[in-house]
């Protein structure tokens, strides 16, 4: 008959346990299980760890592996105030840790919880503070570190935040957040204090989208002849729907493209062309197909001009003569020719 027994030559004791002896109920207190120095494990070992006080280990057991000389680490959250021994047992009956831990309830002592405070709407690119503040209790004896965490995008300052020994002062952080959305802010103190609950928060764009745009060109028009106009959207965000703008106006004549679209996502301008088609004032719209302000409408007047008229230079119409000359009997002396004569005149 073979021997199935565990075979796991180990000096005594087994393993060391090491933790805090003053807690507080409601607060997470951290356990260490350690392979005594030596230790050979030739098959997993399991720790049970139990208490004379009422609470929740987390988890109820730890494994430590085979051939592992790593410690181990489980939490123990006491329920009820009073004093009571924290030891272990393991599933190969082997030689515990001597030591056993006589928990002396401090609730009534040291502080063990914190609130958290702040603004639960929040803007894109803009910072926000927080408050953490020490409960009921005396000061903790050693400085208390505390992690903020959200589940939005965003930079803590500081990172990580500390309660210093001997002090229960409030302490401030800041987020500032850098996309839009909905989520949750916590902190988390690891097991040293009763970390408090989430805060929901809000997080806005830095700005709305635009609600109106404008709309510019000239208002002096050629028949015949295309005026180009520029949609330009206002200032803010882009909208996440497209928006139409059609143009009108009473004058005849065609616009190109009939209606401009702005995309969804873009604050880009857009432009267009009127070619009258007839001389003459109209009024000049433009509307959307949104609930956007539309721009003021304006007066356009269009001319129309006739072919231009070709004068030939050698045209008999003109004679031409050279400046300054002289002989004309009837213009009463050479003197004043010379003074107003521009050289030709009409004939």
């Amino acid at each position: 008959m073979s021997d199935t027994s565990t075979v796991i030559p180990l000096i005594t004791p087994a393993y060391t346990l090491t933790g805090p002896a003053s807690l507080s109920v409601g607060s997470k207190a951290i356990f260490s299980v350690t392979p005594t120095a030596g230790t050979t494990l030739s098959a997993p070992l399991v720790v049970t760890p139990t208490c004379t006080l009422s609470g929740t280990f987390t988890p109820a057991t730890v494994t430590l592996p085979v051939g592992s000389t790593s410690t181990v680490t489980f939490t123990f959250t006491p329920t009820e105030a009073g004093s009571g021994t924290l030891s272990t047992t393991n599933s190969a009956g082997l030689t515990d840790s001597h030591r056993s831990f006589r928990l002396l309830d401090r609730s009534l002592q040291y502080l063990h919880t914190y609130t958290l405070t702040g603004a639960s709407s929040l803007t894109a690119g803009v910072a926000s503070t927080y408050t953490i503040t020490p409960g009921a209790g005396s000061a903790s004896t050693q400085a208390i570190t505390i992690t903020p965490l959200c589940t939005l995008a965003g930079t803590f300052s500081p990172a990580v935040i500390s309660l210093p020994a001997g002090s229960t002062s409030a302490v401030t952080f800041t987020f500032t957040p850098t996309a839009s959305g909905v989520g949750t802010l916590s902190t988390n103190s690891n097991g040293a204090l009763t970390d408090p609950g989430d805060l929901f928060i809000t997080v806005a764009s830095t700005q709305a989208p635009f609600t109106q745009y404008s709309l510019a060109g000239p208002q002096a028009l050629t028949v015949g002849s295309a005026a180009t106009y520029t949609i330009t959207p206002g200032s803010g965000t882009a909208n996440t729907k497209a928006v139409t703008v059609v143009p009108s106006c009473t004058l005849a004549g065609t616009f190109s493209p009939q209606t401009s679209t702005i995309p969804a996502g873009s604050t880009a301008p857009l432009t267009f062309t009127f070619t009258p088609s007839v001389a003459g004032t109209g009024n000049f719209t433009v509307t959307n197909s949104a609930a956007l302000s539309n721009p003021a409408a304006f007066t356009v007047t269009a001319m129309a001009f006739s072919a231009a008229y070709t004068l030939t230079v050698d045209s008999s119409a003109f004679l031409f003569s050279p400046g300054n000359w002289t002989g004309d009997e009837g213009r009463d002396g050479a003197l004043w020719r010379s003074t107003w004569n521009p050289g030709a005149w009409f004939q």
